[in-house]
Order: C-alpha cells, then sequence, then structure tokens
C-alpha cells in the first residue's frame, strides 16, 4: 500500500523503492528471525532505509525528524544488543537461539536486568511516553507513505519485540514490574490526548492519536495475560489498518487543500464524499466502533487487563474515550460544517487512491465481523509466552 501511494513520487523514485524494498527486507527478517543476533541485525536494517526516506522525501523540518529517528534507533539497536549478550552468556547456553535461551531461569538480578533493558529498546520504538518524540516528528514530517510505514508498521515492531523478547526471555522482570508498565500505559494514553488536543496540525493529532492506542497495548504487557494480550496483538493490526488509512488520507487531504491546519479546514465532506467515507472507515477502526477490528481486540485486552489492574484498566478505558473524543472531533472540523468556497473545487478520491485505501478499510471490516478466523493463530503464540511467564 505505500508503494501505491508513493506511486507518482516523481523525486528520486528508484531510490525510494530501494529502499523501500530494503525496509521490507528488514521488517520481515525482524518477524522470523528465531535467534537473537539475527533479531538483532534486522532491527538495524530498518535504520538506514527509514532515515533515508525521512530525509529525502519529509517536509521543512524533515532533517531534524530524521536525525532524531536515528539516536533513538541506534540507542534501541545498543539496548537490545546488550540484552541479547547478558542473556546469551549468563543464560549458560552460548547462544543466542530462542528456543535455547529462553528455557533458562534466570537469577532475579539477571532477569530484572535483561528485561529493563529489552523493554528500554522496544519502548523506544513502541513508543513510550517520554521516549515518543522521535514519533511525533517522524509522521509529522515525513511524505505519506513513509508516515504511514512509521505509523503502522515501525512501531508495531517496538509492540512485537516487547512481547516476543521482553516477556518470553524474562519472564521475572515481566511479572515483578508489571504495576509499573500499567503506571506507564495510563500516562500515554492521556499524554497522547493532550497532545493531540494542543495541536492544530492534521498529521500531529494522528500522530498522538497513535501514542494513545499503542498505550493500551503496553497494558496488555504489563498484565501478561493470554486474553489481553491476544486482543494486543489483533489490537496492533487494527491500528496498522486504521491510523494507516488516516495518515495516507491526511496527505490527501494537504494535498488538495494545500494545508493540513485543522482551523483553515472544513466542509470537505461535500466536495469529496468518498474521503470523507474513507476517514470515516479509518477512524472507526482506529477507535474501536462495532463491526470494525479495534472494537474485538479493545474488548479482549480491557477484559483480560480488569482482574489484574483494575484501576489502571479504568483510567486507560477513560483515556482512550478521550482520545475517541478528539478523533471524532477531528473528523467534525474537517470534513463537516458549512462547504467553503476555497475548497469548491477539490477532487474526490482518485482510482488510484480508491486502489490502495479500499482494501485496507475492507480488510479492517473483516476483521472485526470474523475476529475468530485469527484468534487461534495468534493464540498459538501467545500461549508460549503466557506459559513461559506463569513458569510453565
Amino acid at each position: 500500500m505505500a508503494a501505491l501511494a508513493a506511486w507518482r513520487n516523481d523525486v528520486r523514485p528508484k531510490l525510494f523503492f530501494i529502499l523501500l524494498l530494503v525496509l521490507e527486507t528488514g521488517v520481515n527478517g525482524t518477524l522470523c528471525a528465531l535467534d537473537y543476533m539475527l533479531f538483532s541485525v534486522f532491527w538495524a536494517m530498518e535504520l538506514v532505509p527509514t532515515f533515508l526516506m525521512i530525509a529525502i522525501w519529509g517536509g521543512t523540518m524533515r532533517m531534524r525528524a530524521a536525525q532524531r529517528y536515528l539516536v533513538y534507533g541506534l540507542v534501541s539497536l545498543a539496548l537490545l544488543l546488550a540484552s541479547a549478550f547478558l542473556l546469551a552468556f549468563k543464560s549458560g547456553q552460548n547462544s543466542f537461539d530462542f528456543d535455547l535461551t529462553n528455557t533458562v531461569n534466570l537469577v532475579k538480578a539477571i532477569s530484572f536486568t535483561g528485561f529493563w533493558l529489552a523493554f528500554a529498546a522496544f519502548a523506544i520504538r513502541l513508543p513510550v511516553v517520554p521516549l515518543h518524540t522521535w514519533m511525533i516528528d517522524a509522521v509529522t514530517e515525513s511524505s505519506p507513505p513513509v508516515a504511514f510505514l512509521v505509523s503502522s508498521v515501525l512501531t508495531k515492531l517496538g509492540a512485537y519485540g516487547m512481547i516476543r523478547i521482553a516477556l518470553g526471555a524474562f519472564p521475572t522482570g515481566a511479572g515483578r514490574f508489571g504495576f509499573v508498565l500499567a503506571v506507564l500505559a495510563i500516562i500515554g494514553t492521556f499524554w497522547g490526548f493532550l497532545g493531540a488536543v494542543g495541536t492544530s496540525d492534521l498529521r500531529r493529532v494522528i500522530a498522538y492519536s497513535t501514542l494513545g492506542q499503542m498505550s493500551v497495548v503496553l497494558l496488555a504487557v504489563a498484565v501478561g495475560q493470554a486474553i489481553a494480550l491476544n486482543g494486543a496483538v489483533l489490537l496492533m493490526m487494527a491500528h496498522g489498518l486504521g491510523t494507516g488509512m488516516l495518515v495516507l488520507l491526511s496527505g490527501t487531504i494537504e494535498d488538495r487543500a494545500r494545508t493540513r491546519d485543522i482551523r483553515r479546514l472544513g466542509g470537505l465532506a461535500w466536495q469529496a464524499p468518498r474521503l470523507a467515507a474513507l476517514w470515516i472507515a479509518g477512524g472507526f477502526t482506529a477507535i474501536g466502533v462495532p463491526l470494525f477490528a479495534g472494537f474485538a481486540a479493545e474488548l479482549m485486552l480491557f477484559t483480560g487487563s480488569f482482574a489484574a489492574h483494575r484501576w489502571a484498566t479504568l483510567l486507560v478505558m477513560i483515556g482512550m474515550l478521550l482520545n475517541t473524543g478528539v478523533l471524532l472531533w477531528t473528523l467534525q472540523r474537517v470534513f463537516f460544517g458549512p462547504a467553503r468556497e476555497a475548497f469548491a473545487r477539490v477532487r474526490d478520491a482518485t482510482t488510484l487512491e480508491l486502489f490502495y485505501l479500499v482494501p485496507l478499510a475492507g480488510v479492517a471490516l473483516l476483521l472485526g465481523v470474523f475476529p475468530g478466523r485469527l484468534l487461534p493463530i495468534i493464540n498459538n503464540g501467545v500461549l508460549s509466552i503466557v506459559s513461559r511467564i506463569n513458569g510453565g
């Protein structure tokens, strides 16, 4: 979808697609790696193409955003390597293989240290407050296809690593510091709301809503139970689809209206009803409206987390309601209200835009109507991590 969104890019297109393919290799390798060192190699492979794509095709502040992304990424890589070496040498296996090292029960001091190293590495990518500033800048200053990849793919790798490694390799630390993670989830949810309310930049609103919604995944990590983690994985998919649509649509709106300032927008639904309908579909997926993928995911996540952290779950739910309100308010301000003469000639969605946006909406709807088709697949991976946390 990012490739299709960049189809009409006429600024060094060959270089863009080369970098896109290298990034895809890094992402796929990270998800397929069963060895900590190989995982780290693919994690590092994502840094250079993303840095260049932000720096070359971004907005006016693109170099600052790219440099910040690279610095945070290098710190994340260093922390990941430190946790991998600690696990390999202190487990007594002298191996980086997941299956070998994850079966060893580490002493508490090593487990706690390794957990915080791994958690910090993935907290940067998720991101977790106060390590979130790179993501806000990257989503705001990147071109729409790159911002789509950052918000919908790269942040999800942080959540994946947190579940797969921070929980799977260091279960003692995960169980010991669950309350701290729940507090961070609360802070992130409300911080996302406050950041979205305090800006009139359409892309920054979406970036801050990403921060708030990904903090819900952190709540599932804090709980470490099967139903919450199943909901978290499904939520990662739903958020990638919903927020990805919003990011791509924000680029389309900026291209037509020549502004991202919400205060200068309004009434676009009368000139571009298809764009409005797609924005509604993306927004409904992101906020968890029934029949869309986010609803089943949040229902499972909050159901699983309530028993372990009742007050934290209630506060995160309140934060999510506030974030929902911001997205609905943004929808009203951008698309509804009286039609503006300045946008009288705004074009509706083109065939190419429909070709890459409608499938995203369709998949979000299918996951919302038939979530049970994916849950057995998700649960197979989650159960092995949960059994490790529970001492199995």
